[in-house]
């Protein structure tokens, strides 16, 4: 059994800040994750070629990324598998085989969430534990840390008075990219390598040995005995692997946190998964302008806030990808002609279904899923979107939309809650320094903590959160 201080769980957002902090303060630490390094031949080929290279021989590049796991999906990104498998699976049964929703590549889901970014507003941080001013004090760190442009988190930060006064805003999308010329194969990773990807964070501090780092291992269970102790599985070979520590940081993503923090207390019966539920619809847009960079990525942002409804919506004026199918004359006839933009919806957690892990009678956990109807929301938020931005030149129809399947987009989170007190429902919570009620050695980083989750990339929120969360944790 190997000892450290510390040890921190998963390779993506949240983790990254926490692993920053140790460094600095030179402490005895190990980074533990499942992430699994991608063949080099795939690598090459994918990572060397140029875009239309990519494009036109993207069935084989699929086919290939396909082979990286056993159980392959609709779709993969860069190594991960991607919840449209966990939509696909949920249609069918669920089972109790779990495994196949973790993210199995180094950097976690950061391979394709680093383009969009997006920060709470104080509305949307009003019930929480933590106000804006603390939560946002070490953000100028975080953007060093993730080399984020600040001009970029000013823009972000700075529309803070139109959404309190409008309660809804409507802006410039904010991207983490440098120079992208062209888009739609970020859910594959990218080929630029432009996004903003922890993974070549990790990679770096890897190579320099600035970290004791152990990939491929699936943390099982956590139990307290002297120390802290972690049950381990290699997923190569099958064989246990078993650490110790004095605290252990969890940023393995909101299911695999709370996969863990269930199978590893007794007392904890039940934790629910909070979706936010994703449709698309077109756009008729008669202002529409095209991108000469960040071609694919969303253009716009368009957010509803008031009281507790929440609504975001992600607009495209590139929608070359969404029609690759299409002949080139039908593309152009839609893009240029009918001037049409592509609109991605996300309806709050508390309109959206949940996925239920539940203990059985023999500890075993049962995998479920709560759905919600939410097609009058959709169609109730879609006719305020249309509203309030015909004087835009957007004109859309509510009822005209394609939602897609329950648990088909990355925005979930656990319900491992900042709360005060345990409730009849909320067995296992936080503090607001990220300590779980059931053991404050085990500390939470990423967005489990997000428990009433807001539709949108909460990527950069996470890392922000962590790294407060850890400073007031490693001294």
């Amino acid at each position: 059994m190997q000892h450290f201080d510390y040890i921190v769980i998963g390779s993506g957002f949240s983790a990254f800040p926490a692993v920053q902090r140790l460094i600095n303060k030179k402490k005895k630490f190990a980074v533990i994750d499942i992430g699994q390094k991608i063949d080099k031949k795939l690598s090459n080929f994918y990572e060397k070629r140029s875009w239309k290279y990519i494009e036109k021989n993207k069935k084989e590049l699929t086919q290939k990324l396909d082979e990286l796991q056993s159980n392959s999906s609709v779709k993969l990104s860069y190594g991960s598998n991607h919840s449209y498998y966990f939509s696909k699976k949920f249609n069918n049964e669920l089972g109790s085989n779990f495994d196949q929703y973790y993210s199995k590549s180094l950097g976690g889901f950061s391979n394709n969430w680093g383009g969009v970014l997006y920060l709470y507003n104080s509305k949307e941080l009003k019930n929480w534990p933590i106000s804006k001013k603390k939560l946002y004090k070490d953000i100028n760190e975080i953007c060093k840390m993730l080399q984020l442009d600040k001009k970029s988190i000013s823009q972000l930060i700075s529309f803070e008075k139109e959404i309190l006064k409008k309660d809804q805003f409507y802006k410039d999308a904010v991207l983490a990219l440098k120079n992208c010329k062209s888009r739609g194969m970020c859910m594959y990773g990218c080929p630029e390598n432009n996004i903003l990807n922890i993974k070549d964070l990790f990679k770096k501090l890897i190579n320099k040995k600035k970290i004791n780092y152990f990939p491929n291992l699936k943390l099982e269970k956590i139990s307290q005995k002297k120390a802290i102790e972690l049950e381990c599985t290699n997923i190569n070979n099958m064989k246990s692997n078993t650490f110790s520590a004095k605290k252990v940081f969890l940023a393995a993503g909101p299911v695999s946190t709370s996969d863990i923090i269930i199978k590893s207390f007794d007392e904890i019966e039940e934790l629910r998964i909070k979706d936010s539920t994703m449709f698309a619809f077109p756009i008729i847009n008669l202002n529409k302008e095209k991108r000469k960079i960040g071609k694919q990525m969303c253009s716009k942002i368009f957010k509803y806030h008031k009281h507790n409804d929440n609504f975001l919506i992600q607009i495209y004026n590139d929608i070359d990808f969404f029609l690759h199918k299409l002949p080139k004359f039908l593309r152009v006839f839609f893009n240029d002609f009918l001037k049409i933009s592509i609109g991605i919806g996300y309806l709050s957690s508390k309109d959206s279904p949940e996925l239920v892990m539940k203990k059985k009678s023999n500890k075993d956990i049962n995998y479920s899923s709560n759905k919600k109807s939410n097609l009058l929301k959709r169609i109730y938020f879609l006719s305020l979107f249309c509203i309030k931005n015909l004087s835009k030149g957007m004109i859309t129809l509510p009822i005209f939309q394609f939602k897609f399947k329950d648990f088909s987009s990355y925005h979930l989170g656990s319900s491992l809650p900042m709360s005060k007190k345990s409730t009849k429902t909320n067995k296992a919570f936080t503090d607001n320094l990220g300590r779980l009620n059931n053991n404050k050695n085990i500390i939470i980083l990423d967005s489990s903590n997000f428990s009433d989750i807001q539709p949108g990339s909460i990527s950069l929120m996470s890392a922000i959160n962590s790294l407060r969360i850890t400073k007031a944790n490693i001294k």
